[in-house]
């Protein structure tokens, strides 16, 4: 009797831990193809939105959708939303009609406060021949597609179509598809939030949606398909670690780098990069006034005198100081500039500018000023020794 009786506890803790075990691992890496989600988007609601669709029409005479229109491109919360932070590794299949002039997506990995997470979106007008998509992280009502690149592939979206969206959502990664094709016309890297709900989306646009269904994914099902754009540059020889300053007005941050007298005035903060070593200040200091300006220091050791290369992009406005000396005064890259095809369209762009540094034998401080000028866009920069 004593040995049953000790046989079964050991055997029911077995099954307790092996229990246990499973679930845990079922966390991070689910059963695929189970549905999060569905709803055809016709009217007849599904109850477990968190912001349920309110508007349904017919955009193309044939079909009701759920319409949004978002006329004066401001930030709104109030856009239909499902999901919460426990979602992670998920596929979202949808169908859009853009009615044009504006940016039709989807955001996802969304957190619970319905302000941060991920945003895939399609800007379409004309014909709609040249299209790209575009990634950008949501950061306290900001959309900050600056620090992010155009899809790889280029699509052709006509507006007033429907087109089928699906996009395979991971956790630092996400691979873009449109209509039936097989390959990717996007693999998005260095995504900001990791998991999250969802959120159709409109920007200066007015779009339908249609037959919205979200599965389960495994986590090995989402790998990166497509070319990495900032895989040359990915921490090659990456200045990803700072000091900064506070958020400073201009006139008072020159003044400091010029009568270099910063040392006994500024509050240091460090701060690292992500993945590719981009410094995003967006998600330090949030909306900020337009020109406000943050100053980075770094420290560098030389072992003998000379000039040496760095390379280096940024958004907005730059200038880089070394030892004192201003040795880069950058061209606005502004998206309301009338020179922005000329800088990238003012995303950050992997090894876009070469700058000669005159080093000293010893220590060097290479101090940037970055200035913002366009608040709800993003604001970062990045760095390296050529």
């Amino acid at each position: 009797m004593k040995y049953s009786f000790i046989t079964a506890i050991l055997l029911t803790a077995s099954i307790f831990i092996t229990a246990y075990t499973s679930s845990e691992g079922l966390c991070d890496n689910k059963d695929s193809n189970e549905i999060l989600f569905i709803d055809s988007l016709d009217g007849q609601t599904n109850n477990g939105w968190n912001v349920k669709p309110s508007v349904f029409d017919k955009l193309d005479s044939k079909n009701t959708s759920c319409i949004l229109h978002n006329e004066k491109g401001k930030y709104t919360s109030q856009q239909p939303q499902v999901g919460n932070e426990n979602w992670k590794n998920y596929r979202i299949e949808v169908e859009f009609y853009s009615m044009g002039g504006g940016w039709t997506g989807i955001d996802f990995n969304m957190q619970d406060d319905a302000v941060n997470g991920c945003n895939i979106s399609v800007y379409t007008d004309g014909d709609g021949s040249e299209c790209c998509f575009e990634f950008a992280g949501w950061r306290d009502k900001m959309l900050c597609w600056k620090l992010y690149p155009y899809s790889q592939e280029k699509v052709s979206i006509p507006p007033e179509t429907w087109q089928r969206l699906r996009i395979d959502v991971g956790e630092s990664i996400a691979n873009v598809y449109l209509n039936d094709d097989a390959e990717p016309v996007y693999t998005v890297f260095d995504m900001p939030f990791s998991s999250g709900g969802i959120r159709l989306m409109t920007y200066f646009c007015k779009s339908g949606f249609r037959n919205l269904r979200i599965t389960q994914l495994n986590r090995d099902d989402i790998k990166p398909i497509l070319c990495d754009p900032w895989g040359e540059a990915r921490r090659k020889e990456v200045i990803g670690n700072w000091l900064i300053s506070p958020v400073l007005p201009k006139e008072e941050a020159e003044s400091i780098i010029i009568q270099n007298d910063w040392q006994d005035i500024v509050e240091w903060q460090g701060v690292n990069g992500d993945d590719r070593g981009v410094i995003d200040l967006s998600e330090r200091y949030g909306i900020c006034e337009e020109k406000s300006v943050v100053i980075a220091k770094k420290t560098v050791q030389s072992q003998n005198a000379g000039a040496k290369n760095i390379l280096l992009t940024y958004t907005d406005r730059m200038q880089v100081y070394v030892n004192g000396e201003n040795v880069f005064i950058g061209p606005p890259r502004e998206w309301f500039h009338e020179e922005r095809s000329k800088h990238g369209f003012s995303r950050l762009l992997p090894d876009q500018y070469r700058i000669e540094l005159p080093l000293h034998e010893g220590e060097n401080n290479i101090v940037l000023l970055s200035e913002m000028r366009e608040p709800l866009f993003g604001w970062g920069f990045w760095m390296r020794w050529e």
